[in-house]
């Protein structure tokens, strides 16, 4: 009876398993006129995807968000702290989606929540999808952020005269197909 079932039944987007050496977290503001970047060296992502079945595809990213890093060793110190990201109340961030639109061209978006210092804010994320010789395929997309609407820069850093409001999320994740 089963086998009789089987082909019938639904089948979910295909897995995939993000390869973390090739792939990156990044993020840009302004301070006090100049520009900082950054990234988040540690995260990982459970994906399934099917360009074909946008119904049965999702995505959550975790991040790590003690793994900050602007490459200055003083805003490398004050950014775990409260007034910015409290890594020790909040140590982890995550993205999740479950709505994806196509735009044409390999061109998506990914509709989700974000969660952020225990606050969860819904962000559309639009990126690319190429796929690769090797059968991996590589996604990049960018997103502008208020980092106020998530809490970041606490008292005196709430104001954006010194560190700017916006903040560019860059991501490029290459992914192998594991399931």
């Amino acid at each position: 009876m089963l086998a009789l079932i089987a082909p019938t039944m639904c089948l979910a987007a295909p897995s995939w398993t993000i390869v973390p050496a090739e792939s990156s977290l990044s993020f840009q503001t302004s301070q006090a006129g100049g520009t900082i970047e950054g990234s988040f060296k540690r995260f990982d992502a459970r994906i399934t995807f099917d360009p074909a079945d946008l119904a049965t595809s999702h995505v959550e990213v975790s991040i790590d968000i003690a793994s900050v890093t602007t490459g200055v060793a003083e805003r490398d110190q004050e950014l775990p702290k409260s007034d910015w990201f409290d890594v020790a109340r909040f140590p982890r961030a995550t993205f999740t989606a479950d709505r994806f639109h196509a735009l044409g061209n390999n061109s998506y978006v990914a509709d989700g929540m974000l969660a952020l210092r225990d606050i969860k804010a819904p962000i559309s994320l639009p990126f690319t999808l190429e796929s690769q010789s090797d059968g991996a395929v590589v996604m990049r997309g960018t997103v502008d952020l208020d980092r106020v609407t998530f809490g970041i820069g606490q008292g005196q850093w709430a104001a954006s005269d010194i560190v700017g409001r916006k903040v560019t999320v860059v991501v490029r994740l290459r992914a192998r197909r594991s399931g």
